[in-house]
């Protein structure tokens, strides 16, 4: 995918993820001007008429209408009138309340924010942002739309995963969290014919896995087991996050957006590095137990469900992924792979690329 120069004003900017476009409107400054920065590698210069729009009303709330006249409560605070639906409760921020509606094959979402802390309230109005906040904002008004927009006009589905593109194909990385799974993929772009895809969220379908962008947080100790080839791609922005994380940026020539998966790893510690193969049967078992870990997929799954209730294509729901997972995996090599706990990830990467060619049943790095 080519990044263009980014369409933004002082209100809007446009993003772009694998030819689905959202337009975003909003009047708060601190918050565009930080999703702008956040989303750099999505911003686009497109012109044609987005398949999402998003409206963020800043300190506002639904109409009362809402709850007037014909209307269904679906509960866990969902309402729906006629094609529209109201979500007036958001995990992990309170405050955001969600309207939406599929239009002539447009999904138009309008999104009312209103901090419930005072504290908040009151560093909103002197200018001060709050990262915890607009990354939460973020991923309900930009990528879930997104996600379910592919989702509904595609039929993909989504990981909780990372993955590298290689010459023969790309590798999927997957595990709980802790496991180190985010380590370990930017650990094989030590291979300098290497890609990176995606080290937490992957979109995928029945023949290929997709990018989902996100800015590349590490802290300094993971950096530090990083082989000396693989650091040498992450250039390092001295902007520090939270939890000890540093922002990280990789060249273009550096990542991928989409490619046939050769292999599966299924992440894990051991006093050891290791692995063995696995049915593609337990793989999905693995991938199914890791997405029910990640909050990322406990958002987007409660975000989902009250759009699936005015969804244009309901049929793409529910076991419609796992049987297009299912389809995915049975072309893959899969296998449990244990990381040596604190050790350098050099002898694992090179177990990694052994594994593709001798196929053992058992393997282990003495």
């Amino acid at each position: 995918m080519s990044q263009k120069q980014a369409s933004t004003n002082n209100t809007s900017f446009t993003v772009s993820l694998h030819g689905a476009t959202l337009r975003l409107e909003t009047e708060q400054q601190l918050f565009l001007t930080y999703a702008q920065q956040y989303l750099a590698d999505l911003l686009t210069s497109e012109e044609t008429s987005p398949g999402v729009r998003v409206c963020l009303h800043w300190d506002a709330c639904p109409s009362q209408a809402w709850y007037n006249g014909s209307v269904r409560y679906w509960g866990r605070r969902i309402w729906q009138v006629g094609n529209k639906v109201l979500q007036t409760e958001t995990l992990y921020l309170p405050g955001l309340q969600l309207a939406a509606e599929w239009s002539n094959r447009t999904l138009i979402i309008d999104a009312y924010y209103r901090p419930v802390s005072k504290l908040q309230r009151l560093r909103f109005r002197f200018g001060r942002e709050i990262p915890s906040v607009f990354i939460i904002l973020i991923y309900y008004l930009i990528y879930f739309p997104l996600i379910n927009y592919l989702e509904q006009t595609r039929g993909w589905g989504l990981l909780h995963a990372g993955a590298v593109s290689r010459p023969d194909g790309a590798w999927i990385l997957s595990g709980l969290p802790g496991s180190g799974k985010s380590t370990f993929t930017f650990s094989l772009l030590a291979h300098p014919q290497a890609r990176f895809l995606a080290d937490n969220l992957l979109l995928f379908d029945a023949e290929a896995v997709y990018a989902l962008p996100e800015p590349i947080r590490l802290s300094l100790d993971s950096r530090a087991l990083l082989p000396s080839a693989a650091k040498q791609r992450l250039v390092d922005t001295g902007r520090n996050f939270t939890h000890g994380r540093r922002d990280f940026l990789l060249r273009p020539e550096d990542r991928d957006w989409q490619n046939q998966p050769q292999a599966l790893l299924f992440l894990g510690l051991a006093n050891r590095a290791g692995c063995q193969p696995i049915s593609p049967g337990m793989a999905l078992d693995r991938l199914l137990a890791s997405n029910q870990t990640a909050r990322e997929i406990h958002l987007y799954t409660q975000f989902a469900a009250a759009l699936n209730l005015i969804s244009p294509n309901p049929d793409m729901m529910g076991d419609r992924h796992i049987a297009t997972l299912r389809t995915l995996l049975s072309r893959l090599a899969c296998y449990e792979f244990w990381l040596a706990k604190g050790q350098e990830l050099d002898q694992a990467v090179d177990l990694a690329n052994q594994i593709l060619t001798v196929a053992p049943a058992v393997m282990e790095l003495e």
